[in-house]
């Protein structure tokens, strides 16, 4: 690979990179960036440099706990350790309550002094409705402690929220996403490029694993911008690796990397749908039909199956599928003699409770005697989704 070269300016000092005492400090043309320390602050979660991308929210067991009618009713506790070393934090306790008898849970408080009297000042919200459940959303900052020869204790922006399907439901879990990130400045040659640095397991432990990125302009990220520490990011045609020097994250060390391939070629390694996109496409898509019963019944009558996929509008994967999956060749083929429909898992609840779906997308296969008889959850390439159709279709009946 051809290597590229920049120049590396003497401003790093005025931008809060601190060089090595092997880093020229003068305006020099380099082949690669010497390593370079680059001192991390906590971005405002509203930023434009803030990720627009979260982790999966980590689930917290809820369980019920007597409280007074000041605090609420019907209180739900639970606690998260954040912070490092783990074994030395105490956990950060959590009440949940609805704040009239009957109503929502609305009302969140911290238990910010570890006193366990939920005599802090609540968070109250209102309750939305999407996707048919009534979603209690809250988003609130935490106090993390980082315990070494000193305590040093540093804000942590999360969100927290709980989902139910009606207001008689006690929730079991409330799922608690980090909103924070840190982030640093430098110059690369003429850029100005800052450092991004997010925390992908919402543990407030940053290192391997850890989603970071480089940016040179102002503007929201692109999620497929995001690499893990550990991986190398690009920045231009230049590739970098980054390693986070502590546990809070508040430096990192930045240094140039030659991956042996282009950014084109490690964009298109990398895109788990490039291999769909480019298969050979049907003259038209599969189709799908809409009416379950109707589908099964006429599968039952010709001694067919019956292939379910449930999807929802809000669903990227299922997006995804109907674009690149349901459009092969391959697909389309391995569907012949095979009855298909496509269910809205938001507009049929009643189907979604029948056959116990819990994610999107979700594919059933139903055999001829009405009887499922396979499924998957979760993207299928085209050659799975091909195997599927055609090694399901070959079962018999069970």
């Amino acid at each position: 690979m051809k290597k590229h070269s920049f120049v590396l300016l003497a401003t790093l000092m005025s931008v809060g990179c601190q060089p090595s005492a092997t880093d020229t400090v003068k305006s020099v043309e380099v082949v690669r960036l010497v390593p370079l320390t680059v001192q991390m602050t906590a971005g405002a979660p509203d930023s434009l440099f803030a990720p627009r991308y979260s982790p999966p929210g980590k689930g917290l067991e809820l369980k019920p706990i007597e409280i007074p009618a000041s605090q609420g009713f019907d209180g739900l506790e639970t606690e998260v350790v954040l912070g490092a070393p783990v074994e030395k934090q105490a956990p950060i306790k959590m009440l949940i309550a609805r704040a009239a008898a009957g109503e929502a849970y609305t009302k969140l408080t911290i238990d910010s002094n570890g006193d366990g009297k939920y005599d802090e000042e609540a968070t109250v919200i209102k309750t939305t409705e999407s996707r048919g459940n009534i979603w209690s959303s809250f988003s609130t900052t935490l106090k993390v402690n980082y315990i070494a020869d000193t305590t040093t204790t540093e804000d942590y922006p999360v969100n927290l929220w709980i989902a139910v399907a009606s207001l008689d439901e006690q929730p079991k879990v409330l799922r608690i996403s980090r909103r924070g990130f840190k982030s640093g400045e430098l110059q690369v040659g003429d850029q100005k490029v800052t450092v991004v640095l997010s925390d992908s397991n919402n543990d407030a432990i940053f290192g391997e694993g850890d989603w970071w990125e480089l940016r040179s302009k102002d503007g929201p990220a692109k999620s497929s911008e995001m690499r893990k520490v550990g991986e190398y990011s690009w920045l231009g045609d230049s590739a970098y690796k980054l390693e986070v020097n502590d546990v809070r994250g508040s430096s990192v060390k930045l240094a140039s990397f030659d991956p042996g391939i282009t950014r084109e070629e490690d964009a298109l390694a990398r895109d788990p749908y490039g291999a769909d996109k480019k298969a050979v496409k049907a003259e038209k898509p599969l189709e799908f039909r809409h009416d379950v019963d109707a589908a099964i019944a006429e599968a039952v009558d010709k001694k067919q199956r019956c292939f379910i996929k449930f999807e929802t509008t809000w669903c990227g994967p299922c997006q995804m599928m109907t674009q690149n999956v349901f459009t092969a060749k391959d697909v389309v083929d391995a569907s012949k003699d095979v009855v298909c429909v496509k269910v809205d898992g938001d507009q049929r609840r009643d189907l979604v409770e029948r056959y116990a779906v819990t994610a999107y997308p979700t594919g059933l296969m139903i055999a001829a005697d009405g009887t499922e008889a396979a499924r998957f959850v979760g993207y299928q390439k085209v050659t799975e989704m091909a195997d599927f159709l055609k090694e399901k279709k070959a079962e018999p009946a069970k």
